[in-house]
């Protein structure tokens, strides 16, 4: 049985040897396995950071900075779920329904992010506080819905991506 010094040493020779193309019966190197996992780090962090422009009684940002009521806010998230379903079938049936250049989620994972971010700068420097209490209501909830659409769009592309990354169902597994 080898000791975790030989464990860790033949780790290290496979990753070497496998490091720019995949092994026999496999379809993925190792370096886009480890590009995948920094891609991971970046869908969540990217994703929770975007997230504080949520609609909840809680949210500071947006209830007490901006000055929405929590029950206000509250409606507000009521509306834009049930706007959501018709926004999540759409989202199924696009991603069935169409090939893009690159394919199916790598096309999304490389554009959602900078949409994000974008979409999140121009959020925090909106005057608010020149605006009357409807208009503050109205730009919150349209920001809010297109970053949960373009946020959608990022996670289910990762999640997805994951899943088709290889044709052999051990090494998805594996990655």
């Amino acid at each position: 049985m080898p000791n975790a010094k030989q464990k860790i040493g033949n780790t290290i020779t496979t990753v070497k040897r496998y490091r720019n193309s995949p092994a026999k019966g496999n379809y993925v190197p190792y370096k886009e396995v480890v590009s995948l996992g920094l891609a991971g780090f970046g869908v969540h962090w990217t994703t929770t950071l975007a997230g504080n422009i949520g609609l909840d009684a809680a949210n500071f940002l947006v209830g007490e900075s901006i000055g929405l009521k929590p029950l206000d806010l509250w409606i507000m998230l009521i509306v834009a779920n049930i706007i959501g379903i018709p926004l999540g079938i759409f989202r199924g049936w696009y991603y069935d329904n169409h090939k893009m250049k690159g394919g199916k989620f790598l096309p999304f994972l490389k554009i959602c992010p900078f949409a994000i971010v974008l979409i999140s700068t121009v959020f925090v420097w909106l005057p608010f506080e020149n605006w009357n209490y409807i208009t503050k209501a109205i730009v919150v909830e349209i920001f809010f819905m297109v970053v949960s659409f373009v946020l959608s769009i990022y996670n289910d592309s990762f999640a997805y991506f994951q899943q088709i990354i290889s044709p052999n169902a051990q090494e998805r597994a594996t990655v």
